[in-house]
């Protein structure tokens, strides 16, 4: 696994150069980034084990981007970042939506770098694993119609793990931050690029 130490002093110009280098990064990227090139992620104890494989492959899917940026799978419980699943009238109601099918709360340090995510499905809504690509999951005013597909919600939520916001669905193809509630299982050649952009 790939781990980069907060003490690596001799590398925050590198990190400056490359924090300099967001202007060309996509219109929907939020502007904060992790001090460093990858961050650790394991399954909470709420996650459904049906799920876990969808969840890699997500993952995975992030790290076929030709970013040196990666996301690892961490076995152990003292992970940087942790996806969970929870019922709306829990997590997503105390975090103000209720009815969101996913949700990712962030933290930062004093100087604006992402120290930890947390995601979460919601378990309200119904959800598949077999969905097909480009197929409907409904729309705004009916989320999750017939159900949300487990890896276009969590692609999606990734994505904003590396602070990508809402949007892309001016570019082609549309990016997995694009909300129109169609399955994407794939990132698109604009998200790829951007993160290159931001981690080199």
């Amino acid at each position: 696994m790939k781990r980069i130490g907060l003490g690596l002093v001799v590398a925050l110009g590198i990190w400056a150069a490359l924090s300099g280098s967001n202007a060309q990064a996509t219109h929907y990227y939020g502007g904060n980034r992790w001090l460093g090139w990858s961050v650790d992620w394991c399954f909470g104890n709420s996650l459904p084990s049906s799920w876990q494989t969808q969840y890699r492959s997500a993952a995975d899917t992030w790290n076929g981007s030709p970013s040196r940026f990666s996301l690892n799978w961490y076995t152990g419980s003292a992970c940087t970042g942790v996806l969970n699943s929870a019922g709306s009238s829990n997590t997503f109601t105390e975090n103000g939506w209720p009815n969101d099918p996913g949700m990712t709360i962030n933290a930062y340090d004093q100087n604006g770098y992402i120290i930890r995510k947390r995601s979460w499905l919601n378990t309200d809504f119904a959800w598949s694993t077999t969905m097909a690509e480009g197929s409907s999951m409904g729309s705004s005013t009916n989320k999750c119609s017939p159900s949300c597909d487990v890896k276009t919600i969590i692609l999606h939520e990734f994505g904003h793990w590396v602070r990508f916001t809402h949007g892309g669905c001016d570019v082609s193809p549309k990016s997995t931050m694009c909300v129109d509630w169609k399955v994407r299982r794939s990132i698109n050649s604009h998200d790829s690029s951007s993160l290159v952009a931001i981690y080199g």
